[in-house]
């Protein structure tokens, strides 16, 4: 459990490379046995758990156009996920576009298109990836495997 390997609930403290949450979560992190798409390793997100990100080294210009690709899927209850693009702005995260995805319990890629063109004030700088369990009502989890950021100018 956890992402910034601080170790949760008795669970040991490993770093989960190049994601983070802004705070502490209670019950997200990664594990096997559920349906990977993608090797042996899925995320899970608990509903009320922080959303967990990733900034890439990645600076856009303005000919970039970005495919966000995600396997998920309801793995308790969730119903939910949000996926979203940001640039970052001096260590602020600043949304350049989000979508919500509606789950199943049955594995689906779901994905996000954004042109940098649309947002100039994003040109010059890195793009990341932001998740999060957005289902509401109690607790919740969702799955989530083969996170992939495509530039689809081939660059």
């Amino acid at each position: 459990k956890g992402w910034n390997g601080e170790g949760v609930a008795g669970t040991p403290a490993v770093d989960i490379p190049g994601w983070a949450s802004d705070t502490t979560v209670a019950d997200s992190g990664v594990e096997t046995g559920y349906t990977p798409t993608d090797g042996l390793w899925t995320a899970f997100m608990m509903g009320s758990d922080p959303s967990i990100w990733q900034l890439t080294d990645y600076v856009m210009d303005a000919e970039d156009v970005f495919e966000l690709q995600v396997d998920a899927r309801s793995t308790g209850s969730a119903k939910t996920l949000r996926m979203m693009l940001f640039y970052d702005d001096a260590g602020s995260r600043v949304p350049l576009t989000l979508a919500n995805a509606t789950l199943t319990d049955a594995m689906q890629t779901f994905s996000l298109v954004f042109n940098v063109a649309d947002s100039p004030d994003a040109i010059g700088k890195a793009i990341g990836v932001e998740f999060d369990n957005v289902t509401t009502g109690g607790e919740s989890w969702l799955g989530m495997d083969n996170v992939r950021l495509l530039d689809l100018e081939g660059r």
